[in-house]
Formats: C-alpha cells, sequence, structure tokens
C-alpha cells in the first residue's frame, strides 16, 4: 500500500517544496488533534463518528425533513442523489490514490510511530484520502441547510464534528476530512441546484 507523500504530479512523483511543506502541517495538525483526551472524550467522538455512518446520516436527515415539515419524494431523493454523487466520488478517489491511514503511514518511519497514535476505536491503515465520514456528514448538513434554512449552524457544527472525530480517532489526518467536507458539500449544493432539471415546478414547491 502506498504512503501519502502530499499532492503529486501529472507524472505521479510526489511534488517538492510546497507539497513537502502541506504535508508537514497534515502531521503537526494530525499530532494537535490526535490526543488521548481521557475515555469520556474518546466516547464524545465516537458517538459523533457512529453518526457519520451512512445509515445513521440518513436517519438524521429524514428526521430533519420530519422536524421540518418536508418529508416527501422529492426531498429524499435530492439527499439520496447527493450522498450517492459523493460517495461515488470519494470512492473513485480512494481507489486511484490509495494512501495509508495515520496508523498505516506512521507504521513506516524511522522508527516506527504508529505506537504514539491514539486509536481507541477502530485501527483501519490504508486508503485514507478522503473522508467518506466527512462527505456524509457534509453532504446532509448541507442539504438540510439548502432546503429548510433552519438550525444552519447546528447542523455544520455536527458535521465538522464528524470530521473532527475521524482525526481525533486516529483514522484520518486533517487533509482527508477537509478534502471529504467539501466533496460532501459540493455534491449537496450541485444536485440542488439541478433538481429543476429532474422535478416539476409543482414537484419544486412541496414542502
Amino acid at each position: 500500500m502506498a504512503r501519502y507523500k502530499g499532492p503529486l504530479l501529472a507524472n505521479g512523483e510526489p511534488s517538492r517544496g510546497g507539497g513537502i511543506r502541506l504535508q508537514e502541517l497534515n502531521e503537526k495538525l494530525f499530532w494537535i488533534i490526535n490526543t488521548d483526551a481521557g475515555k469520556a472524550a474518546d466516547a464524545f467522538m465516537i458517538a459523533f463518528t457512529g453518526s457519520g455512518y451512512l445509515v445513521g446520516a440518513v436517519l438524521l436527515g429524514l428526521a430533519a425533513m420530519r422536524l421540518y415539515g418536508g418529508l416527501n419524494r422529492k426531498n429524499v431523493v435530492l439527499l439520496t442523489a447527493a450522498l450517492i454523487l459523493g460517495g461515488g466520488v470519494v470512492h473513485l478517489i480512494k481507489q486511484n490514490l490509495p494512501a495509508d491511514r495515520p496508523l498505516g503511514y506512521f507504521a513506516e518511519k524511522s522508527p516506527p510511530m504508529d505506537g504514539l497514535v491514539h486509536a481507541p476505536f477502530m485501527k483501519p491503515r490504508h486508503r485514507t484520502f478522503p473522508s467518506g465520514h466527512s462527505q456524509t456528514a457534509f453532504a446532509v448538513a448541507t442539504m438540510v441547510a439548502l432546503m429548510f434554512k433552519r438550525h444552519v449552524a447546528l447542523w455544520f457544527l455536527w458535521a465538522a464534528l464528524v470530521a473532527l472525530s475521524r482525526v481525533y480517532l486516529g483514522v484520518h489526518f486533517p487533509a482527508d476530512v477537509v478534502a471529504g467536507s467539501l466533496i460532501g458539500g459540493l455534491s449537496a449544493f450541485i444536485v440542488y441546484r439541478a433538481q429543476g432539471f429532474f422535478f416539476t415546478a409543482k414537484d419544486a414547491e412541496e414542502h
């Protein structure tokens, strides 16, 4: 499995200069966030990571639609399309850029540093970039915010905590969750803006 070496050039070689500095920043931010803050913090972060799994995030999205009076076929289809689009992009990148997760990456250091990684939940080692949990959470948060414009800050706070939990739990680098978050948010925005191509004006007025 390939080690993550920062941004790649067109020929597949790791970039120099800026790429190295970005990876150093990525590692420094990882060590700042990935700290053992105690069992209570572990449980808190594990709970947010759990809510970022596809099933949990979809249930939260459906609950929001119910709460805001917009649980209908159109909105369910839009949320589903955003998750499929973003998930497809994440899967494609993961398959073509098989970068190691923190445990795998730091195990290859000399001397190995994987024993320093705080990983109290799961211990995957491969296919880190981008973060699927972050993509899912930000797709749901963005779609709910665009649909209802209610409690927007709270929805994005939830998504941000899902992303943060992935680094705290030692399963992703900061760059992974940033990329996943952008993919999720952008996929939801694109699907929401393109809904006119799939629904009639009458459908679009449903809430």
